[in-house]
């Protein structure tokens, strides 16, 4: 009964687009049948064929109800697809979908719905970024003003399917504006106003599309720091370049395991300790003194441990600054969010 209705109804809009919303010039030049699926199963819809001065086609019922052309199912059951996709699989969503809907897709209708949104984010993206950085057209500025903005990122390696390279690696970043403590947990803190940004294209560079996704969200010229943590990853140093008053803390998990690596679970804890405080003479007493461990990782933890110590670089943000809130808090929730979201 729901697919007749809507059958009818479409029917009906498109009769009432023909009269009253025809552009002058446009010809009707026949009728089209699509079958989209709906969360109530199968809908036909017919409708004007127009074609304009230029001999290009259209469907206004297709642009008034905002589907897109080849899509076999409406916005609603594109997005639960989407969003099923990403926390079970293409094969199990297609099936959710099938016992919780009238609406049956197949598992490859399943993957081309979400490799067709991920495309049209994509491309989104590369438009924003090119009218941005080619043709200086700055977007609207966002609204939410904040003096300190707490950013870290990394990145996750993920295996690809018949592609010419067997992994890629997906580029992540938080950005959060500090801390609330959950009532009732001892320990227990949320990121207040938490945006994420996730980056696996080369239509531009890292920096630049996170910088467009936080222009349009935060007031960026009422920032007065930017506090970026992140692991020594190339990329992720380049933040520096791009952000404006950064203050640079290197990962606390990532320097931790690599002083324990190159010397050893008491010296290495001493170590980190020196170079989380800015004790740079204690620092490098210990590294001085202290003996080398064997092994390749144990090497690679020393050769970046021993630029990181020339650069006095590792600080705890909170050491930094001039004053740091009263509730200010380490950052550390890089892990997390890979883990949970990713």
């Amino acid at each position: 009964m729901a697919q007749a209705l809507a059958e009818a109804y479409l029917r009906h809009v498109d009769e009432v687009l023909w009269r009253e919303e025809k552009p002058v010039g446009w010809q009707v030049v026949g009728k089209r049948r699509r079958t989209v699926v709906a969360r109530f199963g199968e809908v036909t819809i017919e409708r004007r064929l127009y074609r304009d001065e230029e001999g290009e086609s259209h469907f206004l019922l297709d642009t008034h109800l905002g589907l897109e052309p080849r899509a076999v199912a409406t916005p609603e059951v594109q997005e639960a697809a989407v969003r099923l996709a990403a926390e079970v699989g293409f094969a199990q969503s297609a099936t959710l979908l099938a016992q919780v809907t009238a609406g049956v897709l197949s598992t490859m209708t399943v993957w081309r719905i979400v490799q067709r949104v991920g495309g049209r984010i994509c491309e989104t993206e590369a438009a924003q970024a090119r009218a941005a950085y080619e043709r200086g057209e700055v977007p609207p500025p966002g609204k939410r003003s904040v003096e300190r903005l707490y950013v870290e990122a990394d990145g996750i390696w993920v295996r690809l399917q018949r592609e010419r390279e067997k992994y890629m690696e997906l580029k992540v970043r938080v950005a959060y504006e500090g801390w609330e403590r959950l009532p009732d947990r001892r320990e227990g803190y949320r990121l207040v106003g938490k945006r994420l940004y996730v980056h696996g294209h080369k239509a531009c560079a890292f920096w630049e599309g996170a910088s467009l996704a936080w222009f349009t969200h935060w007031e960026v010229r009422r920032l007065q720091a930017v506090i970026l943590g992140g692991d020594g990853a190339g990329w992720i140093e380049k933040g520096r370049e791009v952000l404006s008053q950064v203050i640079r803390q290197v990962d606390g998990f990532h320097l931790k395991r690599a002083c324990v690596r190159a010397l050893g679970r008491e010296l290495g804890e001493r170590l980190y300790a020196a170079i989380r405080a800015g004790r740079w003479g204690e620092a490098e007493a210990i590294w001085a003194t202290a003996p080398r461990r064997e092994g390749q990782r144990a090497q690679e933890a020393t050769r970046w441990l021993a630029g990181l110590l020339v650069r006095r670089d590792g600080v705890d943000w909170r050491v930094q600054v001039k004053q740091a809130p009263a509730d200010a808090r380490g950052l550390g929730a890089m892990e997390g969010n890979l883990a949970h979201l990713i």
